[in-house]
């Protein structure tokens, strides 16, 4: 496994003699294998390819993650073989007062189908990393400052860093650096979910489906799906919703 941060002025990706040392580092691990890489071993090859993915991972203010790898087998050769080794990067762009880039480079098995798996979130050791970690706190500040209800979190242990936000009427999203939610305000109550939702369904999905996702993985349950699409409509009663939570929290005790 190979770990690498990088640094660049806001909104940039960093300059080509850096990209030059991150090619080498990472085919000083790919030289090895012969098959299923993400470098070629030729340098100018190599630079075209980590240039795409850093200017995919550039971008203002928000986190972006993908991953690259060096694709899979037939089922079929899985079957008679077994499950090959193929190399995973996965990138990470977080952007704030500066853009910090972290790549993940390991080497690991196909899945039973022949297919690479999804390693995105192992982007989450690189959180521990200072320039990593300044960045994450830089863009949490900011929403901080944007939703001041959300400075309750800021000394819970444990919890996931909120970098993002999305507005669903007087229902506020927050995105967590893989763009799921974890979290949930409402007025000045802030929602834990009881399980993680994808980000990206937020304004793809129908409202019954987000109604029935705020019912069933928060302590919002015994609102009636009336008043929890009202909240999503931009409509409802917050105060309502407020004393919903205060209630569950005193059923605890």
């Amino acid at each position: 496994m190979l770990e690498l941060v990088l640094v660049a002025p806001p909104g940039e990706i960093p300059p080509e003699e850096e990209l030059v040392k991150v090619a080498k580092e990472i085919w000083k691990e790919e030289r090895r294998y012969r098959a299923r890489t993400v470098l070629e071993g030729d340098l100018e090859e190599d630079l075209a390819f980590l240039e795409r993915l850093f200017k995919r991972l550039r971008g203002k203010e928000e986190v972006l993650v993908v991953q690259r790898d060096g694709g899979g087998v037939a089922r079929r050769y899985v079957d008679q073989h077994g499950r090959p080794s193929v190399s995973v990067l996965v990138g990470m762009g977080v952007h704030a007062d500066r853009s910090v880039y972290a790549l993940r480079w390991t080497r690991t098995k196909t899945n039973s189908l022949g297919d690479p798996p999804d390693l995105t979130k192992t982007i989450r050791e690189t959180f521990k990393h200072p320039e990593v970690k300044a960045e994450l706190e830089a863009l949490e500040e900011r929403l901080f400052r944007r939703y001041p209800a959300l400075r309750a979190l800021r000394w819970a242990e444990g919890r996931p860093y909120v970098v993002e936000a999305e507005e669903r009427g007087q229902v506020v999203f927050l995105l967590d650096p893989l763009y799921m939610v974890q979290y949930l305000l409402i007025g000045r109550a802030v929602v834990p979910l009881s399980i993680p939702y994808e980000g990206w369904k937020i304004k793809q999905v129908k409202e019954p489906t987000l109604v029935k996702v705020i019912r069933e993985r928060t302590r919002l349950e015994p609102l009636r799906p009336k008043a929890i699409r009202a909240l999503l409509r931009g409509e409802g009663s917050v105060e309502e919703a407020e004393a919903a939570l205060a209630a569950s929290r005193l059923g605890e005790l």
